[in-house]
């Protein structure tokens, strides 16, 4: 029996990183001899905003969001009884910096244990403590799985006792309530979209000074931004003073899924990623995109002309530049689209578990 216990800060989060770590154990939960579990530092909403299997068990460690530094030894003892209660086997960070606790609670009792990177290296968000939970784990983990191969080559820079293997992303399966009422209020102009939080790391701040130009050129068009966030007050102030409140939307956090369908264009402004899984579901419902080539992810998604246009990162001329050819060239437009739903091919749901299968495996 296989009792795999994914570590994390609250699985009811509605990011790419939830939603990956729920499709995956989605699957485990469906396989004979397998037993799954999430264990949260907190859970902010009552059930998590992905469909996760009834078959998967949840719990918790505290009632409230609390700083991660100042509940570290409660967590590290929590923890080490959580995992011997339920024999775990298999233990999963879902974020690098839970190693600073992991590394206390799964080594004592022979857990393998796996810290899971989605974001990059050289990316600490602003927070020292995930720089020496990377090193924690380099020397004390089973395995670290990053998700690009530019990535492993980072961790690898110096030498590491963890092994480090890169799995990228699968494409997800579209959410369901595809038709909901916010579909419905998709405009029937032609739009560029964006998804994603409304924070730092996306740049959605910048997009209303960018679409003030673009649309300017081409008024029969719209652009929609689906997510929500600490920026939004400040992006909705941009609007309203550029005059473009009908013209650039703030659909809220949504499936973005209807959108993709029906966008002609998916356009990535983020100032760094660790994958970029909303390329995937993009091109997975044939919507090319433009994004900046920014660390990581981009590149190993967008094949140059075949399913969208990369962009030198932070280059806001030629962003420019891309969006206006690809709205007035509606030939390779749709060259792209057609191009979008092959290319994620290589990122299939059976390799995804696969790879995580045989790691498990092997270490």
């Amino acid at each position: 029996m296989k009792n795999i216990c994914f570590f994390c800060g609250d699985i009811t989060r509605c990011g790419g990183t939830e939603r990956i770590s729920i499709l995956l154990a989605n699957e485990w939960a469906k396989q004979a001899g397998v037993k799954v579990v999430f264990c949260s530092l907190t859970e902010s909403n009552s059930e998590p905003y992905f469909d996760l299997d009834s078959r998967v068990r949840r719990f918790r460690m505290f009632e409230r969001n609390i700083p991660f530094k100042l509940i570290l030894l409660p967590v590290i003892f929590k923890l080490f009884f959580f995992l011997r209660r339920e024999k775990i086997s298999f233990l999963i960070d879902v974020d690098v910096i839970l190693s600073i606790t992991s590394i206390f609670a799964a080594v004592p009792l022979g857990v393998k244990w796996i810290s899971w990177e989605h974001f990059h290296f050289h990316e600490n968000l602003g927070c020292r403590l995930r720089d020496y939970a990377r090193k924690l784990a380099k020397r004390f983990a089973s395995a670290i799985v990053v998700l690009t191969e530019s990535d492993r080559l980072q961790y690898l820079e110096t030498p590491s006792k963890a092994r480090v293997v890169q799995i990228a992303n699968a494409v997800p399966p579209p959410m369901k309530d595809a038709c909901n009422e916010t579909c419905r209020e998709i405009p029937a102009a032609p739009f560029l979209l964006s998804v994603g939080r409304l924070d730092y790391q996306k740049g959605f701040e910048r997009i209303p000074a960018l679409a003030a130009r673009v649309l300017k050129r081409h008024p029969g068009w719209k652009w929609i931004i689906v997510g929500d966030g600490i920026f939004r007050k400040r992006i909705q102030s941009e609007i309203e003073s550029l005059g473009l409140k009908d013209s650039l939307l703030l659909a809220g956090r949504d499936n973005p899924f209807p959108y993709y369908r029906k966008a002609s264009l998916l356009v990535m402004t983020s100032r760094y990623e660790g994958f970029g899984l909303v390329l995937l579901e993009a091109l997975s419902e044939k919507c090319p995109v433009i994004a900046f080539n920014c660390r990581f992810g981009p590149s190993d998604i967008i094949a140059e002309g075949e399913n969208g246009l990369l962009i030198p990162a932070e280059d806001f001329s030629a962003l420019e530049t891309g969006i206006h050819k690809l709205i007035e060239d509606e030939p390779l437009r749709a060259r792209l689209a057609s191009g979008a739903k092959e290319s994620v091919r290589n990122f299939s749901l059976e390799s995804f578990i696969s790879r995580w299968n045989r790691l498990l495996e092997e270490i």
